[in-house]
């Protein structure tokens, strides 16, 4: 699956987040972490979640419901 490198972190607070989700299909991506964590977030870590979003076995990476 490929997305462009325009995916960015959108913050929500002091040290949290969302990544909407591929295609805004389903409950945005929350990260957790501050504006100096969430900076050093490349391209390749953004796009490695937002594939993990995309399996289907998606719960066993991101927890017991599976968002």
């Amino acid at each position: 699956m490929t997305h462009t490198n325009s995916t960015q972190i959108h913050a929500t607070g002091e040290a949290t987040g969302f990544i909407p989700a591929p295609g805004d299909k389903g409950k945005p991506i929350t990260v957790i972490g501050t504006n100096s964590i969430r900076a050093v977030f490349n391209a390749t870590c953004l796009q490695q979640v937002l594939n993990a979003r995309s399996t289907p076995d998606r719960a066993r990476f991101a927890g017991r419901d599976g968002a």
